[in-house]
C-alpha cells in the first residue's frame, strides 16, 4: 500500500494543526501531506499488522528461526542487534538479509534494523567489524580545548558505512545527556560532557553526519539521564531539578537534534519530579506536551528498553505497555524475553480492543513510522 511520498530527513517540526507541515533545513515551509486524507486509509488498516510495526525485539543468538517466527506472528516493525547476535561481517549480512526475506515474504515493509554502535564502551560489533573510536568524553573534551567537530563527523560517516554494509539501517546513537552529577555510571563517559553547549553540537554534528550516509539517528534518553546516580537497567532513578534546569540543561541537546532534523528520540526511564511522578517513558507530559507539542518533534519516538528494571519491578507487563503507548511512544523495545514481547503485542491490542487505547493513537504512530520507513527506502511489498 502506498501512503504518500518520501517525508525529508530533515522535517519534523510541526507547525500547524488541521495539516502536517515541515521545515527544511533552508527554512522553506513544505506542506507534505493532509492527515485526514492518509488517516483514513490508515484507519482501514489491519490493527494487529500496525501494533506489530510499534514493536522493536532483540533475540538470542544468530540463528534466525525463532525470530522469524515472531516477526511473521506479530508483523513486527524492528530488530535490534547485540554482539551476542552478531559473529562475522559475512554472517551479520546474511543475519539481517535473512530476516528482511522473512519480512518481505509476510507482506510486511522492511524492517527497521537498528543497534547501539555508540563508540568507547558502548559498542556491539568487533574492531575487526567496525574501527574502534574514543569515548564521547573524549571528544567532548577535544571539542572544548579546539572547536573541532571533524573526529565526530568522521566517526558518524565511518559508522553509517559500515552499518549500512551490514543491512543495518538505525542506529541507537548519539548519547545527548549531559552528565550533571558526578558518580553518573550509567552514562558517564558515553556522555560528551556536563554543558549543554558541547553535548548540543557534538550531538548536532553527529546527528546530520549519519542521517547523511543513510543511516537513522537516535537521539538519547530524553529527557536527560544525566542528572542522577541510580542505573535505570537496575532501579528507578529520579530527579528533583527544577523545571528551568531540566529545560535549559538537559533538553537543550534535544531541541538542538530537532532542528537538526533528528529522526528519532528515545526515552530515559527516569522520573523528573517537577514535570511527573511517573518515568518520562510512561509520561504523557513529558512526551506528549513537551516533547511532541512543545518542542515541536514529530519523528519517531522509541523506548529504552521496557525489560529495564525501572519498569520491569515497577509495573506489569500490560499496564506498562498501555501507559507508554498513551504517553505517546511510536516504537516498545524489548531486547528480550520472548515471552514479555508477546505480551506487550497483546497488551496493546487488547487495550484498543477494550478502549483503553484509541486506535487513532496507533494510527498516529503507524503513520511516523511507515512515513520514515519510506523515506528510507523501506517500500511496502
Amino acid at each position: 500500500m502506498d501512503i504518500g511520498r518520501k517525508i525529508p530527513v530533515t522535517c519534523n517540526r510541526l507547525k500547524t494543526v488541521s495539516s502536517i507541515e515541515f521545515i527544511t533545513k533552508s527554512g522553506v515551509t513544505q506542506l507534505f501531506r493532509d492527515w485526514q486524507k492518509y488517516g483514513v486509509i490508515i484507519s482501514h488498516m489491519d490493527i494487529a499488522h500496525k501494533i506489530g510495526q510499534m514493536i522493536m525485539v532483540g533475540f538470542d543468538g544468530a540463528n534466525p528461526d525463532r525470530v522469524s517466527k515472531l516477526i511473521t506472528d506479530l508483523h513486527l516493525g524492528g530488530i535490534i542487534l547485540f554482539s551476542r547476535n552478531i559473529d562475522t561481517r559475512e554472517q551479520a549480512r546474511s543475519l539481517t538479509s535473512s530476516l528482511q526475506n522473512v519480512s518481505q515474504s509476510a507482506g510486511l515493509p522492511k524492517l527497521l534494523v537498528s543497534i547501539d554502535q555508540e563508540g568507547g564502551s558502548t559498542t556491539r560489533l568487533g574492531h575487526d567489524i567496525c574501527p574502534e573510536f574514543p569515548t564521547n568524553r573524549h571528544h567532548g573534551d577535544h571539542y572544548r580545548s579546539t572547536g573541532d567537530l571533524s573526529p565526530v563527523i568522521e566517526q558518524a560517516k565511518i559508522t553509517a558505512g559500515t552499518l549500512l554494509d551490514l543491512g543495518i539501517n538505525m542506529n541507537l546513537a548519539p548519547v545527548v545527556d549531559v552528565v550533571t552529577v558526578d558518580g553518573n555510571e550509567v552514562i558517564g563517559s558515553r556522555s560528551y560532557g556536563s554543558d549543554s553547549e558541547t553535548v548540543s553540537a557534538l550531538g548536532s554534528g553527529y546527528i546530520k553526519e549519519l542521517q547523511k550516509n543513510g543511516v537513522i539517528a537516535t537521539a538519547k534518553h530524553f529527557p536527560g539521564h544525566g542528572p542522577t546516580r541510580v542505573d535505570s537497567h537496575k532501579a528507578l532513578p529520579s530527579t528533583s531539578i527544577s523545571r528551568a534546569d531540566a529545560e535549559n540543561v538537559h533538553m537543550a541537546p534535544f531541541r538542538r537534534a530537532i532542528d537538526s532534523g533528528v529522526d528519532a528520540i528515545m526515552t530515559a526511564h527516569i522520573v523528573y519530579e517537577s514535570f511527573d511522578s511517573l518515568p518520562a517513558t510512561l509520561s504523557h507530559e513529558l512526551l506528549t506536551n513537551q516533547l511532541r507539542n512543545r518542542m515541536g518533534f514529530q519523528g519517531i519516538i522509541i523506548t529504552d528498553d521496557m525489560n529495564m528494571l525501572a519498569i520491569a519491578d515497577n509495573f506489569g507487563v500490560e499496564d506498562a505497555m498501555v501507559r507508554t503507548i498513551n504517553a505517546g511512544v511510536d516504537i516498545l523495545l524489548i531486547c528480550k524475553n520472548e515471552e514479555t514481547q508477546r505480551r506487550a503485542f497483546n497488551a496493546v491490542l487488547d487495550g484498543v480492543n477494550s478502549g483503553a487505547i484509541e486506535e487513532s493513537t496507533v494510527d498516529r504512530a503507524y503513520y511516523r513510522i511507515s512515513s520514515m520507513k519510506r523515506n528510507y527506502g523501506m517500500k511496502h511489498p
